[in-house]
């Protein structure tokens, strides 16, 4: 509950505008990699904050990326969302890892060994399966349906978009981000407080 309460706090403060900004200019520099890059980008963002949710608004960044490049966009979609939600038992600071930590301290296996192979682990997953990801459907241009979406006008790319960023957007991610510190209340108060055997 504290870490979503955090991320809608962020967004207020226009956190989120502010990640998803960077997150467009990343994959608008290089595009024909939004395969790989957009998962990357949601890995990270949720192995950060913890939650998911971070990761919903880049998914029209990515989207129209993809578009652009002639992509098809459920090839990075599908990856990205994938991503967004195995990096929960990736996140140090996920209700997810400090539960699960506390269930594996008694067996031996401390908090610091399930991030350890967490953390890589994940990653690799998401990158294998983006590499699968990129031969799914066939391209855009060989798409019937899309060609004849595109040709009565019904396909829109929007292009770049300008985020007017609040005065303390950047603050509000680094506060978020920060709570990483945090991590070390939580993996040190489950040891106290740990499930009765």
């Amino acid at each position: 509950m504290a870490v979503i309460a955090a991320i809608a706090a962020m967004q207020v403060a226009g956190g989120m505008d502010y990640l998803v900004s960077l997150a467009e200019r990343m994959l608008r520099r290089h595009p024909k990699y939004i395969t790989f890059l957009a998962p990357l980008v949601t890995w990270f963002m949720t192995v950060l904050a913890g939650t998911g949710h971070t990761a919903f608004s880049t998914l029209p960044v990515i989207t129209e990326v993809a578009k652009e490049q002639g992509i098809r966009p459920s090839r990075p979609l599908s990856i990205a969302v994938v991503a967004s939600q195995i990096a929960i038992t990736a996140s140090p600071i996920s209700a997810a890892v400090v539960f699960f930590a506390g269930i594996l301290e008694p067996l031996g296996v401390s908090y610091l060994t399930l991030l350890a192979i967490c953390i890589p682990v994940t990653l690799l997953a998401v990158m294998l399966t983006a590499i699968v990801c990129n031969f799914l459907g066939c391209e855009l241009k060989d798409d019937p349906v899309y060609q004849e979406r595109l040709a009565k006008g019904e396909v829109r790319l929007r292009g770049s978009q300008v985020f007017e960023l609040q005065p303390h957007a950047k603050r509000s991610v680094l506060l978020v981000f920060d709570r990483h510190r945090g991590g070390d209340v939580l993996r040190h108060g489950h040891q106290r407080y740990r499930r009765p055997d």
